[in-house]
């Protein structure tokens, strides 16, 4: 690359105008406009405008069948909800009674114990009285012992 041919004073101008930032808002506005106000029909064959034409009724069909689509996904989502909801409600009542009836189970299961422990220790109170007087009232055994006796047999003559 040649720089001497280069236009430095045009390259200076240009980017002193770009950094302008109206100038880019007022130039950005009229392309706007352009953009809108251009007709692509007009400059488009006729076996142009009617591949046009079919890609409008194409992408018109794909795009309602997109929008069925959408609405038959959210009713089988509401629904899905809905089951969810439903299911967590009645597994939450059904939680409580179980919740109630361990509680219970577990009062009565308290109740028997404490119940069992009264008696248990008035068994052993009356056992240990019994068995203290017992041995107060009874006098020691003596011993008895078995009577040896001696057979004698007489010596025949």
């Amino acid at each position: 690359m040649d720089f001497s041919t280069i236009n430095w004073e045009k390259i200076k101008k240009e980017v002193i105008r770009l950094s302008d930032f109206e100038e880019i808002k007022k130039e950005l506005q009229n392309l706007t406009k352009e953009i809108q106000t251009f007709d692509i029909q007009q400059h488009l064959s006729p076996s142009a405008k009617k591949k046009v034409k079919d890609f409008e009724k194409a992408y018109n069909h794909l795009l309602t069948k997109i929008n069925r689509a959408q609405r038959d996904f959210d009713r089988e989502i509401s629904k899905a909800i809905k089951q969810i909801k439903k299911t967590r409600t009645e597994a939450e009542k059904h939680v409580k009674k179980v919740r109630q009836k361990a509680k219970s189970h577990q009062a009565k299961i308290k109740k028997a114990t404490s119940q069992l422990k009264k008696k248990v220790t008035k068994k052993s109170v009356k056992k240990k009285k019994v068995r203290t007087t017992k041995k107060a009232t009874t006098k020691p055994r003596k011993k008895t012992t078995k009577k040896v006796t001696k057979k004698t047999t007489a010596k025949k003559a």
